[in-house]
């Protein structure tokens, strides 16, 4: 069984309107990149963007949230040497667009909310 890269983006309008996101799915983390790349240049200056992912292998995995596409695309190629390994594990990639951090923060706070972390102590 071969690795499968899937990315989930969500639009601004997707993610508003509580709307089914779309799911690409490709064979090769470099055309995952390509599509990445190809997402974020066609928004607006605007756009908040929320990025992260889930690997089964890893449990601590990181949220980006960014006007700027480069500590997205960092990120991806981070990933682009390690899944050069055999290996049969699947990536699932999440992009979604926001107008606000408010908005992209109030996300990222519920996706850690199983976290011990997530909030301090009193």
């Amino acid at each position: 069984m071969k690795k499968e890269f899937k990315l989930n983006y969500g639009s601004k309008l997707q993610v508003a309107l509580g709307m089914d996101i779309e799911i690409f799915k490709y064979k090769s983390i470099f055309e995952c990149y390509d599509k990445i790349d190809d997402i974020v240049n066609d928004t607006d200056q605007k756009t908040i963007y929320l990025f992260t992912y889930d690997h089964p292998s890893d449990d601590n995995y990181d949220i980006i949230i960014t006007r700027n596409i480069n500590p997205i695309l960092d990120f991806i190629n981070k990933h682009r040497r390690e899944s050069t390994a055999p290996a049969t594990l699947d990536y699932n990639f999440f992009l979604q667009e926001y107008k606000t951090w408010q908005d992209a923060y109030d996300v990222a706070l519920m996706m850690r909310e199983g976290s011990l972390f997530c909030y301090s102590e009193k």
